[in-house]
């Protein structure tokens, strides 16, 4: 019998741990050669309506491709799509696993699809803002996929049933 478990994904701290990671980038380059004051300022995204609608967009995406990669376990209800609206709230995601799952790296997994999106929505920001900086979060985001399919691969070693004692014959 297949395991359903959850993952959700809260909004708000997505957004806060992007935001977070783009101010900390821009504090970090403040004395490095060739980072003007206006560079710096660009690099760190803020709550303003446009860069919040644009970092949403880059997170709907990121969503739809961890969906994507992870399409053999999700349970997709819908029948439809649309690529409009950046109304982006929290994201539950079910997962179908097998029996045997070990659902001990189901945090593991909440985390690892976390720091995809937010690897994928930085890199983004930061291939508008400062290029150099991009490479480093798109650089990971292998690394990622490879520890989130590690994740998801976990499965529980098999039990003896209650009273067998004897090997069959």
């Amino acid at each position: 019998m297949k395991k359903k478990v959850t993952i959700k994904l809260v909004s708000d701290w997505q957004l806060y741990d992007i935001l977070n990671k783009t101010y900390l980038t821009g504090e970090a380059r403040k004395s490095v050669e060739g980072y003007t004051p206006e560079l710096i300022a660009s690099i760190k995204a803020s709550n303003d309506d446009e860069q919040l609608d644009q970092i949403k967009f880059s997170i709907k995406e990121a969503i739809a491709s961890l969906k994507s990669l992870m399409s053999e376990y999700v349970s997709a209800d819908a029948t439809e799509s649309s690529n409009g609206g950046l109304d982006y709230s929290d994201v539950t995601l079910t997962l179908i696993m097998p029996s045997n799952f070990n659902t001990a790296s189901l945090e593991s997994i909440s985390r690892l699809c976390h720091r995809y999106i937010t690897c994928k929505a930085v890199g983004d920001w930061f291939s508008i803002t400062s290029p150099r900086e991009a490479e480093s979060y798109r650089a990971s985001i292998p690394e990622v996929l490879a520890e989130l399919r590690n994740s998801i691969s976990k499965r529980k070693r098999p039990e003896r049933p209650n009273g067998a004692t004897d090997i069959p014959v």
